[in-house]
């Protein structure tokens, strides 16, 4: 194991009665779990039938096994056998991840342990929901429960899960475009939701008030949906929601400063707040949350047109703790609106780096000179090289800057930011979900 290459999957040959070598046996316990942990379960199953060793370490790793990935599965033509060995040997499986897996591990779901706490199963465009269903009827105890981008999936999941599992703590079906606002309003059964995420999909307004019951909600995403939510339901649902950490609001046309009213009075723990693409939002909103939310962390005001200068300078009174804004987009902003903000963020907070900041126009040569601009963690720039600088200004402006106030000398485009989606521990890590600067939970939202 130390001095030789890993094996590959067409490496390790099929294991024989006449393979095993006699020494084996005398192998330590230890030793012998790290070999069949190295094997990886495609092969559990031929170690088990080959000698009383190998079938004892396999049966010790497969009792400590409590996590299974699609990452396990290197042999995507026998997921599916492995997968069923592994549900019945693995007494302490509690989380199943096949995000991105092979399609033939979807045949052994519905023989998923009764014990299973988690399922992943995002991008798996094969599953269907007679599938899920099976699992959520067999599987009760679930509290995580992710299918996001699984086109064939309906509102007959969701029946299934608000009747049978009451524990589930983290729902994401988001991008599941055949998920409507009938199936959302089954989720006010259950009362311990905790993260939900609904990007893409096709809500109304009743389906908000039905969400409304599930009053410990701390993540919602309810970004892009097909259908346009009126404000007065959307802040009508939003006010039952008093440990509200982090919501994404993207791409809803109808939402206004009532609804930024709703989200202010009511979750004073708010952390993160996705507002892009909402036409109707005012700088007077953003304030109201600024002063209400004193522990607001990241803020995105993205793809807004009338965001002017004026903005930044009420940001820069009432920032508090706010670590990320994001400005992509927003083209009513200007060099001389940064430096002012930059300046009022120094006097109120000395030698204190501020936050990141996100924006689709590069600083000119005059800011990135200036001492304040160490008050900036990073400042990234979506401007191309080829991009008019300006007078004075040279290549190493655009880009990303250090807390030195130096750029870097190539430009990179910066990561598109997550969003919801990944406000997570463990089971979801993480997309545009909500971008949160830490985990909060489960992360589920897109």
């Amino acid at each position: 194991k130390q001095g030789r290459p890993a094996l590959g999957m067409s490496d390790v040959p099929a294991l024989e009665m006449s393979d095993v070598p006699p020494w084996l046996s005398t192998l330590p316990l230890e030793v012998g779990v790290e070999i069949i942990q190295c094997l990886g379960l495609d092969h559990c199953r031929q170690a088990a039938m080959s000698c009383s060793a190998l079938r004892t370490w396999t049966a010790v790793y497969l009792n400590s096994v409590r996590a299974v990935s699609s990452r396990d599965l290197r042999d995507h033509q026998k997921a599916a056998c492995a997968l069923r060995f592994c549900f019945r040997r693995c007494r302490s499986l509690k989380d199943l991840d096949l995000r991105d897996g092979p399609a033939s591990s979807l045949a052994a779901l519905h023989q998923a342990p009764s014990g299973l706490l988690s399922l992943n199963v995002e991008g798996c465009s094969m599953v269907t929901s007679a599938m899920l269903i099976d699992v959520a009827y067999r599987c009760r105890h679930l509290h995580t429960f992710i299918v996001r981008r699984c086109p064939r999936v309906d509102d007959s999941v969701l029946y299934a899960l608000a009747a049978s599992c009451y524990a589930l703590r983290a729902l994401s079906v988001s991008e599941c475009t055949s998920v409507t606002g009938a199936g959302v309003a089954a989720l006010g059964r259950l009362a311990v939701l905790r993260d939900v995420g609904l990007r893409l999909c096709a809500l109304h307004g009743p389906s908000m008030h039905a969400l409304a019951h599930c009053r410990g909600l701390r993540c919602l995403d309810v970004g892009h949906t097909k259908g346009l939510l009126p404000a007065s339901c959307m802040a009508y649902a939003l006010r039952s929601f008093p440990h509200l950490r982090a919501l994404s609001l993207q791409g809803q046309k109808l939402v206004d400063d009532s609804v930024l009213a709703a989200v202010s009075d009511t979750a004073a723990g708010l952390e993160t707040l996705i507002c892009s693409r909402c036409p109707q939002v005012t700088s007077a909103g953003i304030v109201r949350v600024l002063q209400r939310c004193r522990g607001l962390r990241h803020l995105a005001i993205c793809h807004l047109a009338h965001v002017q200068d004026s903005w930044l300078v009420a940001i820069a009174e009432h920032h508090g703790a706010l670590e990320r804004l994001d400005l992509m987009r927003c083209d009513g902003i200007t060099s001389g609106g940064l430096r002012k903000m930059l300046s009022m963020c120094e006097d109120r907070a000395p030698g204190r780096a501020m936050m990141d900041i996100q924006v689709h126009q590069p600083l000119d040569a005059q800011i990135a000179a200036e001492a304040r601009i160490r008050l900036l963690r990073t400042f990234a720039s979506t401007a191309s090289p080829t991009t008019a600088r300006g007078p004075g200004a040279t290549a190493g402006d655009h880009g990303r800057l250090n807390g030195s106030g130096r750029a870097s000398p190539t430009w990179r485009r910066p990561r598109r930011p997550r969003m919801l989606e990944d406000v997570g521990s463990g089971a979801f890590v993480a997309a545009p979900s909500i971008i949160t600067p830490r985990r909060l939970g489960v992360g589920v939202l897109r």
